[in-house]
């Protein structure tokens, strides 16, 4: 008899031992009642399970009375003490109409409730059947968040994420304590700083999911760019400018960085040349001038006010934040600040040009070195003899002249432009026209001393044994070319003058035209004294006779208006002019 008293008494001091070291299921509100509902509503509910036993508490499963009821939960283990949220859905669109309960089993290693039982409960009226666009009340409660924009008003105003409210950091605490602690509230600001600062010390001070945007609005930028961003210029088609080559290499990096660019902001537009498709290097040229810059290689992006060349990590990623800004900003177009600038043909430089191209173009036809030329003709005239022949003979070698002049400078313009320096060639043709000008004066000074800018003596008579053994037509035509060709050095000054001013402020084919003008201009001295020979105004002795006597005025005359020419070419250089 004593020894099963001692058996019963070690049999209950184990199985007192046993529930005392045990794990314990426990949820403070297990039945939720949701009321009544329409038919076809989400009801949703976040039971809080918690293990208030001595050892662990292991869910083995939860399951439910009906398919209509579903569960989710993070994990199947609590330590003593730990609490763990179970997420619960009914959907009643199934559910016929009256009192619904819907219960929820969870199987645990609890030894006293091995099975423990939540129920939802509640009322489902038939009627109007929640839609597939409705929310309910209760499922927007859930989901719902505050956006917090931090900046200032005028940032704000700038461009901020849609739905985003302007709460000042020094009103933030004021302006969101009324909200529920478990909001979920999200602060962003520029870069992070200010936002990372107040979520920190809002998670301190009784709010629970309070959220910083890592990096700010920059981040959000570089990251997904304008989506979900409400600005004064969101939706503004913003256009930039692109110059590629066919098969360059460092052209095939930035067509990727541009699509992809392309690919995240809708309204980006690429506007896009080959460098050798017509017109390409005439609207660069043209562009060079706007933006003030010379394009030393392939590719070359216009974005707003700015330019980019070449390729590689650091211009891609000055593309990339760039093109960004524009957008943001709404920039116009490079091609538009084109039109409205004055670099255009009709602007100022056509104003400046013109003026420029009748000057040099008559002191070019005036100028000693013409007038060398001028002599070269006038022998070819008197062998020539007979009247008719010699207005043939003199307008032939005019003639010549005046294509092969026009086909030097239409070689001369290209290759200046081919070098794509124009902007330096123009500086120093600037300087050769005054260095060449104040060299013309000195003559009208000291004529003969050190270097003259004529065609030298010791060349004269054997250019005109030339051209009086010439009297045919064809024959003075074929000297006219010879001439040029050798004479070009002597008589090219105020031409190469004008030929760096057009490169540097017209277009190719305005250039044309200009140059067409010039040499008109240059040839028409050739013009009258053929006619004023050949029918008795004066004779060859006579020209050559006004020419020697005014010879020290015309190199004044020459020079002057060279100085003048190179100095004005600065000066609107300086100013931004040209």
């Amino acid at each position: 008899m004593k020894k099963i008293a001692v058996s019963t008494l070690i049999i209950i001091m184990g199985l007192g031992f046993t529930l005392v070291a045990a794990p314990k299921i426990q949820v403070d509100h297990p039945v939720y009642d949701f009321g009544e509902v329409l038919e076809g509503f989400l009801v949703t509910h976040t039971f809080i399970l918690s293990n208030v036993g001595d050892e662990a508490l292991t869910i083995s499963r939860v399951w439910t009375s009906c398919g209509c009821t579903t569960t989710a939960l993070a994990k199947t283990s609590l330590a003593s003490g730990e609490s763990i949220e179970l997420n619960a859905v009914l959907d009643t669109a199934e559910l016929s109409g009256g009192i619904q309960n819907k219960n929820i089993y969870i199987d645990s290693n609890d030894p006293i409730t091995p099975t423990f039982t939540l129920q939802i409960t509640g009322s489902v009226e038939q009627g109007e059947k929640m839609q597939k666009y409705h929310i309910p009340a209760e499922d927007l409660n859930y989901w719902f968040y505050v956006l917090i924009d931090l900046r200032d008003q005028q940032d704000f105003a700038g461009g901020h994420l849609i739905g985003a409210i302007n709460v000042p950091l020094s009103e933030l605490e004021d302006w969101i304590n009324p909200l529920p602690r478990e909001t979920l509230i999200i602060l962003y600001d520029q870069d992070g700083s200010l936002s990372d600062e107040a979520a920190q010390d809002l998670n301190g001070s009784g709010f629970s999911n309070v959220k910083s945007l890592f990096g700010g609005l920059n981040e959000w930028m570089r990251r997904l760019g304008g989506r979900f961003l409400l600005s004064p210029t969101a939706g503004k088609e913003v256009e930039i400018v692109y110059f590629y080559e066919n098969g360059c290499p460092h052209c095939l990096r930035i067509d990727a960085l541009l699509q992809r660019m392309q690919g995240t902001y809708e309204e980006l537009k690429i506007v896009r040349y080959e460098i050798h498709t017509k017109g390409s290097i005439e609207l660069l040229k043209r562009l060079e001038q706007l933006y003030g810059i010379s394009v030393e290689e392939i590719p070359v992006v216009f974005i707003n006010d700015e330019t980019f060349q070449g390729a590689g990590g650091a211009v891609e990623y000055s593309i990339e934040q760039a093109i960004r800004v524009a957008i943001d900003e709404g920039a116009t177009s490079p091609l538009v600040r084109l039109e409205q600038s004055e670099v255009l043909p009709e602007g100022v430089t056509r104003k400046l040009t013109i003026p420029a191209v009748l000057a040099a173009a008559a002191v070019d036809a005036v100028n000693p070195c013409a007038c060398a030329v001028l002599i070269l003709l006038l022998g070819t005239l008197i062998a020539a003899g007979k009247r008719r022949r010699m207005i043939g003979a003199g307008l032939a070698f005019t003639l010549a002249t005046y294509i092969s002049y026009f086909l030097m400078g239409i070689g001369l313009y290209a290759a200046i432009q081919a070098t794509r320096l124009q902007h330096t060639i123009y500086l120093v043709v600037a300087s050769i026209a005054i260095i060449a000008g104040l060299w013309n004066m000195k003559d009208y000074l000291w004529y003969g001393r050190w270097f003259t800018i004529e065609v030298p003596t010791s060349w004269q008579p054997a250019l005109k044994r030339i051209t009086s053994s010439v009297a045919s037509v064809p024959g003075a035509f074929a000297i006219g070319f010879l001439v040029s060709l050798f004479l070009l050095p002597c008589t090219s000054g105020p031409y190469i003058v004008i030929l760096g001013l057009l490169a540097e402020t017209t277009t190719r084919n305005y250039a044309f035209l200009l140059l067409l003008l010039y040499n008109f201009i240059f040839v028409l001295p050739f013009v009258v004294i053929t006619l004023g020979i050949a029918f008795g105004f004066t004779t060859t002795a006579q020209a050559e006779r006004w020419r020697q006597e005014r010879l020290g005025k015309l190199h004044l005359i020459t020079g002057g208006i060279m100085v003048l020419l190179g100095i004005a070419m600065l000066v609107s250089m300086q100013f931004g002019v040209i």
